[in-house]
């Protein structure tokens, strides 16, 4: 009799736990993709941003600056990437993601649900599929936001880029800046 108790208990507590650390579906609707934030586009092997050239920059080219995101010195950055190519899963990687302290995305898909959300320390990229997007809050390092606060007229430049086999390769790069 106590180990049928036992069991049950166990097996109560367990979807307990369960349910207490999944999403529910209201959760998740709570969560809302912000449009009003600065966002890069992804393609068939181009960075760029709403409005701008869909230019590649292969190896031996110089990549140019798509996009300035301010707000460095508060110590959080955010902004959205949406992959916009036509049939091809791609990535975002940055050595900006090693610049922060911890990295949080959320991750929406074509119609702009939200599906899930991924934080940690040690992000070193984002995959999206065809028409996915992802909002990143990007909390930096202590180091890097004080630079900011330091000096107004700071910028740091990191490479964007996607590394899925060929995308490099073909172009797949550009700059983004911090600025305060």
């Amino acid at each position: 009799m106590n180990k049928r108790i036992t069991i049950g208990l166990m097996v109560a507590l367990l979807m307990g736990l369960l349910f207490m650390t999944w999403p529910t579906s209201a959760q998740q609707e709570t969560i809302t993709f912000n449009k009003d934030l600065p966002t890069i586009l992804m393609g068939e092997m181009w960075f760029a941003v709403p409005g701008g050239p869909k230019v590649p920059f292969p190896p031996g080219t110089a990549p140019q600056n798509i996009l300035t995101i301010a707000g460095a010195a508060s110590g959080e950055i955010r902004f959205n990437v949406s992959n916009e190519g036509a049939a091809v899963l791609h990535e975002i990687r940055s050595p900006l993601f090693m610049a922060a302290k911890e990295v949080k995305v959320l991750l929406f898909d074509p119609n702009d649900k939200f599906v899930a959300e991924f934080e940690g320390t040690d992000l070193l990229e984002q995959e999206l599929g065809v028409g996915y997007k992802a909002e990143f809050r990007i909390v930096l390092a202590g180091a890097v936001s004080k630079s900011f606060q330091k000096d107004p007229s700071t910028t740091m430049v990191f490479e964007i880029s996607c590394h899925v086999a060929g995308h490099y390769e073909g172009g797949m790069r550009a700059l983004i800046t911090l600025a305060q």
